[in-house]
């Protein structure tokens, strides 16, 4: 499943795991920017978990690294897409 964190359960789904690294390593204009590469879907989403890739983005605020999972989204209207989450966005059902 996937559910954000912090006070918005939504999840940026990025088109490509670089995507994601970067978004999180962006000041905020440069996140702006970037947001047009990314799905939002709302929280409690359910994804399968096609691949991961360990310890490969750069948590914010220097608290460390996360994994970044690749997903097949297989509910709502976003069914059948896919792409890249950090490690923080997918919660285990």
């Amino acid at each position: 499943m996937l559910y954000g964190t912090g006070d918005d359960p939504g999840v940026f789904v990025w088109d490509s795991r670089f995507g994601l690294r970067a978004y999180h390593l962006a000041t905020f204009d440069e996140a702006q920017e970037m947001l047009p590469r990314a799905l939002l879907v709302a929280g409690g989403t359910r994804a399968v978990v096609l691949r991961c890739i360990a310890d490969f983005v750069v948590a914010p605020f220097g608290l460390g690294v996360e994994d970044a999972f690749e997903v097949k989204i297989v509910t709502g209207p976003q069914r059948g897409r896919s792409g890249w989450v950090s490690g923080s966005d997918v919660k285990d059902i």
